[in-house]
């Protein structure tokens, strides 16, 4: 990423920007893209990273899990267009993609 590539977490106005350009979320989907981007390592989070994260929870229950993977596909969809990839793997949780420097 570039300098013109900034990224920042509005949580008062319940958006995330970047390059430029404001995407709305709700909460616990800004929270869901903000696990994604502090994991320790970004090419493998598992949704129970994820609940942790978002509900402090360390064992989280399935549902937590499965709710955690729906918020994943939901900041997917809105971040159509951005350039930024969330990939999806049954095995290894989610791996987030951002655009390489140009």
């Amino acid at each position: 990423m570039n300098s013109e590539d900034s990224i920042y977490f509005d949580f008062r106005r319940l958006e995330f920007h970047f390059r430029e350009k404001a995407y709305r979320m709700s909460r616990t989907e800004l929270l869901a893209l903000e696990a994604l981007f502090l994991a320790e390592n970004p090419t493998r989070v598992k949704p129970e990273e994820i609940a942790q994260y978002i509900w402090g929870v360390r064992i989280p229950s399935e549902t937590r899990k499965r709710t955690a993977s729906v918020l994943v596909c939901h900041v997917r969809d809105r971040l159509m267009g951005s350039d930024i990839a969330i990939i999806a793997s049954n095995s290894t949780g989610f791996k987030l993609v951002l655009p390489k420097d140009k």
